[in-house]
């Protein structure tokens, strides 16, 4: 069984860590087609038309009608219900699953948990902790990621398996609770769709005027959350502008990002969301792209540039440097001067624009990043965990 709750729009999961869940399990589903896999929501509204259903003969939908709130409140404070439970009895109910057969497994998307029967066996994937070391960055609107420390501390403890996306997010929770090390499976990740890089001119020409874009810019990919640093971005852009006047580059805001809060700088477009065919193009054509994040569990949208072709300046710091290495700049994303400085070291050098280019392309092949190995290697932590305690 996989709890999908983190999948729900109301429940307000980041966009990158939803693409990233998204992929995932799609991934599990497709990969291990000699499994069953239940796939529960909840919710008292009706799941909206263009929740991911994916159409394949080992996928069962499980929905049941109570409120996440109430779940959440009732299993944090007083450990019930027991979650695989109320899904195998509704499973049961319709005819999905043998009456007294229970569920092998169960995968939680944290930071939605619950307890499981005693002799059920809990497996959770943590994507990163920010809510944990930032929870001011989350607005009311996104009270599921407001997780109480020692509760998380209890899933994780709970937990048979634990997967996270880079070792980062395994040495944070290591760090953070303790708990055992062998627990912990790093699986990495890979695109939100199939990037490439584009050179036909007649694609390339379409998407510029689609959105209007520039003849030379920077690229910004992604929301507009306070973990993403948009701030100094647009203030090192501002040093770039002062130093290099007419002949600047401007910078592109693509994906989550408020125009009005933005846009109205000089140099500087908010473009709003790109839809997945044109992503590759978008990152082919711009020069770089700039990614000051201050904390990420993964980093799919610099993984995405590289594999157009596009070169990268993005943290040092989190999990941002498991994925660039040395096929990208690595700045301070606490300071402005030093992004500036990045960013005019690709401005002024085209040789380092290629050199980064090729690099890039390169990195963004390894199998790591591929969806369908990552989903094997998931499964076979899980198929290893059984053999183990047989």
């Amino acid at each position: 069984m996989i709890d999908l709750r983190p999948l729900q729009a109301e429940n307000g999961t980041p966009l990158e860590v939803l693409a990233y869940l998204q992929n995932f399990v799609e991934a599990l589903c497709h990969t291990a087609h000699e499994e069953t896999f239940f796939l529960w929501t909840n919710s008292q509204e009706k799941l909206p038309k263009d929740f991911p259903r994916w159409r394949y003969s080992n996928v069962r939908y499980i929905h049941t009608d109570e409120p996440n709130k109430l779940v959440n409140l009732s299993t944090s404070l007083f450990r019930f219900p027991f979650l695989d439970d109320i899904v195998e009895t509704e499973a049961m109910r319709q005819g999905l699953l043998p009456w007294t057969q229970k569920f092998d497994i169960c995968l939680f998307l944290v930071p939605c948990c619950a307890p499981l029967e005693t002799n059920g066996v809990k497996a959770i994937f943590l994507h990163d902790l920010l809510f944990v070391h930032f929870p001011e960055f989350f607005s009311a609107q996104k009270n599921i990621f407001r997780v109480n420390f020692s509760r998380l501390k209890t899933e994780v403890y709970e937990a048979s398996l634990i997967f996270t996306p880079s070792c980062f997010t395994k040495n944070d929770v290591l760090r953070t609770f303790g708990g055992e090390e062998e627990k912990i499976t790093v699986l990495a990740g890979g695109m939100s769709a199939p990037i490439e890089r584009v050179e036909d001119e007649e694609v390339l020409q379409a998407v510029k005027e689609k959105y209007a874009l520039p003849d030379e810019f920077f690229l910004y990919m992604g929301s507009s959350e306070k973990q993403k640093n948009l701030p100094l971005l647009l203030k090192s852009y501002a040093l770039h502008r002062a130093r290099n006047g007419h002949k600047s580059w401007d910078l592109v805001l693509a994906g989550d990002v408020k125009h009005q809060v933005y846009g109205d700088r000089r140099g500087v477009y908010a473009i709003g969301s790109v839809p997945p065919e044109d992503l590759s193009a978008l990152y082919s054509l711009a020069k770089a792209l700039v990614y000051p994040s201050l904390f990420e569990g993964f980093g799919m949208r610099v993984l995405e540039a590289m594999a157009a072709g596009c070169p990268v300046i993005s943290s040092q710091f989190s999990a941002l440097p498991e994925i660039i290495d040395d096929s990208g700049l690595k700045i301070d994303p606490a300071s402005a001067n030093a992004v500036f400085r990045a960013m005019q070291k690709i401005f002024s050098s085209p040789e380092l624009q290629e050199k980064l280019r090729a690099e890039g392309l390169q990195k963004s092949q390894e199998e790591r990043f591929v969806w369908d190995t990552i989903a094997e290697q998931a499964m076979g932590k899980i198929y290893d965990f059984f053999e183990d305690n047989e």
